[in-house]
């Protein structure tokens, strides 16, 4: 297993259950497919009234899902985009603005 780091701003502005979430969806896609995802995955977090909708895309392979999770069991958060970085020796969970 890789090495999977954040930044200080998803540190300090999403909370840890969610943060948990989308490690796993992220780990989950690249099993699914054995390995082979881009470099770059991208989550979209909206807020819908009784629900958090988690989009989640890439680009090559062309790739998208959407999860979606009912605000009882997660922690407030705001609507935002993050993005999963991967360079085969970690991976960086960070904002747009950050790269």
């Amino acid at each position: 297993m890789k090495n999977r780091y954040i930044t200080r701003k998803v540190h300090n502005e999403i909370p840890l259950d969610i943060q948990i979430i989308l490690w796993g969806i992220w780990g989950k896609h690249s099993v699914d497919r054995n390995g082979n995802v881009d470099w770059l995955q991208v989550f979209e977090i909206k807020v819908n009234d009784d629900e958090y909708i988690i989009k989640h895309w890439s680009e090559k392979p062309k790739y998208s899902h959407e999860k979606h999770i009912p605000k009882k069991y997660l922690s407030d958060v705001d609507e935002c985009k993050l993005y999963i970085i991967d360079d085969d020796e970690y991976a960086t969970m960070l904002f747009p603005d950050e790269r």
